[in-house]
């Protein structure tokens, strides 16, 4: 059985598969790594000024990675000055 797109992110994040390389409040930012089932590392960022989460696996969408991440990060939108 495969396991969902949820339940292989929370298996990633409680198997330690998630380094924090770099994050800001003040930016609004975070660059992990997260190793995949094949060993390989994928790196998973967000940045609010862009357009939100990106990961390089070859999935498309939201994928295990960057549902992984999001399970220990918090995104708050950005305060407008006025």
């Amino acid at each position: 059985m495969r396991e969902n797109t949820h339940t292989k992110a929370r298996r990633l994040l409680t198997e330690g598969r998630i380094r924090v390389l770099s994050a800001s409040e003040d930016d609004g930012y975070v660059t992990t790594e997260v190793r995949g089932d094949s060993a390989r590392t994928y790196t998973v960022s967000y940045e609010s000024c862009d357009g939100g989460w990106r990961c390089d696996c070859p999935t498309r969408g939201t994928c295990s990675h960057i549902r992984a991440v999001q399970l220990i990060t918090v995104v708050q939108p950005r305060e407008v000055q006025p």
